[in-house]
């Protein structure tokens, strides 16, 4: 959208000159990167439950840590599962997919990655 308002801009703008053609061609391959990536999201889903301590503090503390590395992070709040929280599900960059048990950290992904099919 930001490329297509872009390219609208670049080609009726008073301002225009020599360098148009070259800013178009920049907005036109972030253009197609971003449909290249749009599909190839790193997603981690915290699964939780109402008043789970570590799972509050996961989301205050970690959360953004992994959002600031670029993972779209979500909460999925289960009250009726008997499994232990907090859990994460998770989609990496490359489309694997595995989840971890516990509070997740860098050795955790890690190790639940590598055992990954």
């Amino acid at each position: 959208m930001i490329a297509g308002l872009l390219l609208f801009c670049l080609f009726i703008s008073p301002f225009s000159d020599k360098s148009a053609p070259k800013l178009s061609k920049i907005a036109a391959k972030n253009a197609e990167n971003s449909q290249v990536f749009s599909d190839v999201d790193a997603v981690i889903v915290m699964y939780s439950r109402d008043n789970c301590p570590p799972c509050l503090r996961w989301w205050d503390v970690e959360r953004p840590r992994w959002q600031a590395l670029g993972w779209r992070v979500e909460k999925v709040v289960d009250n009726t599962s008997s499994k232990l929280t907090p859990w994460f599900r998770i989609k990496d960059r490359d489309g694997k997919k595995f989840d971890v048990r516990g509070f997740l950290d860098g050795e955790k992904f890690r190790k639940a990655k590598e055992g990954a099919k």
